[in-house]
């Protein structure tokens, strides 16, 4: 059986269009497939829980990508300036790290409720100013570093069948959207929104879909 790869066992490997990996494959090592800029689809098995930094950094034709239950944690640079659009994070993972999706081309993400962090420039200068779903079971927001979404981003936070959308007017940094601190949940009534620092000034739109209201906040 394999169990892992060298880091760097695919690097720019021009011609790799499409991989299979073997059941049993425990870790995808750094840069694994870095600059493979032909491949288009990979298969990924259950059985790997750990994916190294940079792994998918430059994959520009990659557009989706099934991750595994196992994995705890996104790496630094794992999807660096590559194509990924696409992609669903599994329940489980507790970190996102830096640069994890910087440069992408990501157009829609879905996080896990057991999400704690996210790292500094994780989601910086994603090119298609992504939909990022929040699932907010847990009546908890991640702590969320600076310089994560540019202006035009939306983030959609779901809990109880509900949803809040912030439609970002700025881009997010450590001065602005760092006010943001704390996920308010109200069971009597099901409404919940988030508690903010009043001396944050960066303005944004929350709207409520199934009560048709949107309200500017300036935070």
């Amino acid at each position: 059986s394999v169990f892992n790869f060298f880091c760097s066992a695919f690097y720019h490997c021009t011609k790799l269009v499409s991989v299979r990996l073997p059941e049993g494959l425990r870790t995808i090592w750094h840069q694994t497939f870095n600059d493979c800029e032909a491949l288009t689809d990979i298969t990924i098995p259950n059985s790997v829980t750990e994916i190294g930094f940079g792994a998918f950094e430059s994959c520009r034709e990659l557009h989706r990508l099934t991750l595994p239950p196992g994995l705890r944690r996104i790496e630094d640079f794992t999807f660096f300036l590559s194509g990924i659009q696409y992609i669903r994070i599994p329940e489980g993972v507790e970190e996102i790290l830096e640069n994890a999706f910087s440069y992408s081309r990501l157009r829609e993400i879905w996080l896990p409720s057991t999400l704690w962090s996210i790292g500094k420039d994780a989601f910086y200068s994603c090119w298609a100013q992504p939909h990022v779903h929040f699932n907010m079971e847990d009546r908890r927001l991640p702590i969320i570093g600076e310089n994560n979404f540019d202006e035009g981003a939306t983030l959609h936070f779901a809990c109880d069948g509900r949803e809040a959308v912030l439609e970002l007017e700025s881009e997010w940094t450590e001065e602005s959207c760092g006010g943001i601190r704390e996920f308010l949940f109200r069971p009597s009534d099901h409404t919940f929104g988030l508690i903010c620092k009043p001396e944050h000034k960066l303005r944004l739109a929350m709207v409520f879909p199934d009560a048709g209201e949107k309200t500017a906040l300036y935070l």
